[in-house]
């Protein structure tokens, strides 16, 4: 009886290891076959001969993160800062300035005035598909910007059904406030579609020391896409959104000094983009793509910056104030041509041309 059941035991316990180095080649396919173009080629994400981490549909779904920045913020090798801010974060990658961080969408850059610190997240996590974060140098693929790393923020397109709908309710008690987004989409005999939009209205943060004044912000934004699957290998689209914020910054050293007063206020930071592409795949055996993008992106960013000081000795008592305010538009126009083959099993060449005009 005995060697019976320590033969059940020894059994059982195989089965379990068994069952774990399964469930672990099981993560292992699974993470295989994400696929990303952080080489601005798709490739699978184990392919990638780059440091890159995939936030992916499913993590931002059941996420509570309020803006892209909050996303961000478990990334390994990604510091997420917030200006004294809960709506204005900035993404420093494996320690370089934000301004070291280059910021797309869909491939695309967001310009930005360098009048702060570093280009912001300008988009709603109700939008996003999923997040790919090239950590360390990627300057010879995406520009001078990029020498701490890359954030390509892929929006949602089309869907898998003929029809699919989502929509979400949020409350969140540090801000006090409310969020809700919709998002409509399908693929209807090659006919891919999406709407979505979202709002968010957040109050006053709650911290320790009690609320801090003059933290809160608003985001609403709007978003469509199209494209239309002639065959198999030909297809052309275009896509249009927009994003809003009204954000406020303020200072907990400054307001537990009566003598000081600081505060930034943005009543406006908006970006508005409208984008077209035509694709083809699968031309011959050896070109397997061929992709042309056009873009056309405003930013219009309003801002005040207000710094009261009070200097006293006992000889004099003096105040100076800075009062600054910005009013900055910068407009861009982009194109890109890129065509990729593939000449053997393990070679791939990828040429691209971009034309980048900002005013």
């Amino acid at each position: 009886m005995t060697s019976k059941i320590q033969t059940f035991k020894y059994s059982a316990a195989a089965a379990a290891l068994i069952a774990a180095f399964s469930s672990q080649a099981q993560e292992v396919q699974k993470a295989a076959e994400v696929t990303v173009t952080a080489g601005r080629i798709e490739q699978q994400l184990l392919d990638v001969p780059m440091s890159v981490s995939v936030l992916t549909q499913e993590e931002i779904r059941n996420s509570s993160a309020r803006n892209i920045g909050e996303l961000l913020a478990d990334v390994p090798g990604v510091e997420v800062t917030g200006d004294g801010s809960q709506g204005l974060k900035r993404v420093q990658i494996r320690g370089e300035d934000a301004f070291r961080s280059l910021i797309l969408i869909d491939g695309q850059r967001v310009s930005e005035h360098k009048s702060m610190s570093g280009p912001a997240l300008l988009i709603d996590p109700s939008s996003v598909e999923r997040i790919e974060v090239i950590k360390g140098p990627a300057s010879v693929l995406y520009g001078s910007d990029a020498i701490g790393g890359v954030i390509n923020i892929i929006t949602k397109k089309g869907g898998k059904k003929s029809f699919e709908a989502e929509a979400s309710v949020g409350w969140n008690g540090a801000g006090h406030g409310w969020e809700e987004s919709i998002s409509l989409g399908g693929d209807y005999k090659g006919l891919k579609y999406r709407l979505n939009a979202g709002y968010q209205s957040h109050g006053d943060i709650k911290t320790p020391l009690g609320y801090q004044n003059g933290t809160d912000f608003r985001q609403k934004n709007l978003g469509a896409f199209l494209s239309y699957d002639f065959n198999e290998h030909f297809t052309v689209g275009m896509s249009a959104d927009t994003f809003d914020s009204d954000i406020n910054s303020s200072s907990w050293d400054y307001e537990q000094d009566p003598d000081n007063e600081f505060f930034v206020r943005i009543p406006k930071w908006k970006r508005d983009k409208v984008a077209l592409f035509a694709e083809g795949k699968d031309l011959t055996s050896y070109l397997t793509r061929v992709r042309w993008d056009g873009f056309w992106q405003n930013n219009h960013k309003q801002m005040r910056n207000y710094v009261g000081a009070s200097v006293r000795t006992p000889m004099y008592n003096m105040n100076v104030v800075t009062d600054s305010a910005a009013n900055n538009k910068i407009r861009t126009l982009g194109t890109s041509l890129q065509a990729d083959w593939q000449l053997a099993i393990t070679i791939r060449l990828s040429l691209a041309t971009n034309l980048l005009r900002t005013r």
